[in-house]
Formats: structure tokens, sequence, C-alpha cells
């Protein structure tokens, strides 16, 4: 916005996925792949997940050394209408992990994983921070997983406007920063931005 001065936006927030169309938005943004035909998909990037726990999870589970003994421990599952999501591998395989909290938002399933509730299977960007400062580390490192597409979605038909388009942009570019960024050498944590 201090870029663009004449740009007004109205974001809204959510894991759900909105009907562009029917809703009137101009565009979504989403991270996996779109369900609906009506839509026409750009990937801006593609995301690098991660399954994380916290160091009280440790303490009490121990720690994972294998895909196998991921598949029998508790994670705080991504679930939107009553279907947990599922833990996906580079390979094509997955399982859908076990667990007594199914949250709809990552920003819960981050807070989840933090306070040592069970696993999470979440978005390495969203997580870098706590990996840096060791609030969470990674899970079966060695285990290659899938990465997810972050794509922006708008209806089929409908010319993108332009202060669409520089909006995607700047959101590209944020995203292809934050990746780049390298957080290991902040022994506390980096800086927010």
């Amino acid at each position: 916005m201090a870029v663009h001065p004449g740009v007004s936006l109205q974001l809204d927030m959510t894991d759900r996925h909105a009907d562009v169309v029917r809703d009137g938005y101009d565009a979504a943004f989403r991270v996996g792949y779109a369900d609906q035909n009506s839509l026409v998909s750009r990937t801006l990037a593609q995301l690098e997940m991660v399954v994380v726990a916290s160091p009280s999870f440790e303490a009490i589970r121990g720690t994972p050394a294998t895909v196998e003994m991921l598949r029998e421990l508790p994670f705080a599952r991504y679930s939107i209408g009553g279907r947990a999501y599922p833990v996906q591998f580079a390979d094509g395989t997955e399982f859908v992990p076990i667990g007594r909290l199914d949250l709809d938002t990552a920003a819960a399933i981050h807070q989840a994983a933090r306070s040592g509730i069970g696993l999470a299977y979440l978005i390495k960007l969203i997580v870098q921070e706590d990996l840096a400062r060791g609030t969470l580390f990674e899970v079966v490192p060695s285990a290659s997983l899938k990465r997810m597409p972050f794509q922006v979605l708008h209806a089929f038909g409908r010319m993108p406007t332009h202060r669409l388009l520089v909006f995607t942009e700047f959101v590209a570019e944020t995203v292809r920063a934050l990746q780049e960024r390298d957080l290991s050498h902040w022994p506390s944590g980096p800086p927010l931005p």
C-alpha cells in the first residue's frame, strides 16, 4: 500500500475454500490445488512442507526416526468439513494422520504444535522462525515431502484488473523472498518483518 497509495484492499482471511465467483471475489490465494473448474489458476510458488514437533512433545513421545513411526503418533490435523488432509510425500505416497484435535487453520495447527499437543504438517514458511529458535524441530527431515503450489485463482473469462496483477506480483515476490531467507544464522531467531 505504501508503494501504491491509490490501491485499496479488502482481504478476507480464511482457510476455507470460498466460492470466488458466487462470493464476488476478484481472486483467491490458495495453497494446494484448485477444486473449481470455473477458475483460472496461476502458480506463484511451490511451498516446502514440513512435519514438526515441540521439545515438550519429544520429551513425552520421543523422536520419530522413520515415516512408519509418524503414522503411529498423534497430529494436530488439518481438517475441513470433517475431512482430515493427508501427509503427502514426494514419491506419491501419503497417509491420513491420526489425532484427537482437528483444526481448520494453519495458525491454529501451528499453535497446537508449539503447545506439544501433537505433530503438525505445515508449510515451512509458517514455522521457519520456530525452527530457527528451537521452539519446534523438524521430524524425520530425511523424508522428502511433496511441495504444495501457492496459487492465485480468478473466475474464468474475467480478466484480472491492473491492481489485481500488481497485488499478485507483490504477493509472489514476498513469498519468494521469504523462501530465500536463510534463518539458520540467527541463534535466537530472525527479526520479525
